[in-house]
């Protein structure tokens, strides 16, 4: 169950409410900025609060399923048939919740008629009566789903990229670490110090037989490094 629910986090369920929270503030400003009647302080209050519960009745139902949809072990187009299935039920499983919590309020559909949400429970009629309660959440979700998950991908390609450029330059690190290993298997380091002092001999007595001894020096380096191991 652990796996199932992996995007239910400690701070994917603060994310979520930080997004309910948002979006019942956006909701609210309306009646804050644009409406001219005047307000108290606990009338504000209440209905921030309605939207709120509102808010969260719509899309934890959403949240939930494709968590558990998310955790399931599939992939390419079964994972996004999965989760689109999930983002759909959980949009008509929120009428059933707020029906069940909210099913007393008052709602003005078809121009002046006012509706009750539901009638009773469960309720087959708020789908048609109110539409918008179940198609704007689908909606807003989807959008959410789409970003949240683009965003993963393209963290896990980021990952998966500097881990490729580690291992690239681990290994680089250890050719050149082996290439090293061969050139001290195949190069006597006590012979090629007294050459070099050789070397430096030369430069004292003249730059032509310096230049020739260092010369002597640079074809068999390389011809060491062309023999095998073994040799």
């Amino acid at each position: 169950m652990t796996v199932l629910l992996r995007s239910m986090s400690w701070r994917g369920v603060a994310i979520f409410f930080v997004f309910a929270i948002a979006l019942s503030a956006w909701t609210w400003s309306g009646l804050l900025f644009i409406s001219s009647k005047t307000f108290t302080f606990d009338e504000h209050a209440e209905y921030f609060l309605s939207l709120l519960q509102r808010n969260l009745l719509s899309y934890f139902p959403m949240y939930v399923l494709v968590a558990i949809a998310d955790g399931l072990p599939l992939a390419g187009n079964l994972r996004r048939a999965a989760l689109g299935v999930a983002l759909v039920a959980g949009a008509l499983l929120a009428v059933q919740a707020r029906c069940a919590v909210m099913a007393d309020q008052i709602f003005y559909v078809y121009g002046s008629t006012s509706l009750p949400y539901c009638t009773r429970f469960p309720t087959w009629r708020a789908y048609l009566d109110f539409p918008a309660t179940f198609i704007t959440p689908l909606v807003m979700g989807g959008l959410v789903m789409v970003y949240a998950f683009s965003r993963r991908r393209d963290g896990e390609l980021v990952a998966a990229l500097g881990a490729a450029r580690a291992m690239q330059l681990e290994s680089r690190r250890q050719r050149i670490e082996s290439e090293i290993a061969a050139m001290h298997s195949r190069v006597d380091p006590d012979r090629l110090l007294e050459t070099l002092r050789t070397v430096q001999a030369r430069y004292e007595e003249g730059l032509a037989a310096g230049e020739e001894k260092l010369d002597d020096l640079i074809l068999e380096l390389r011809e060491a490094a062309r023999r095998p191991l073994s040799a």
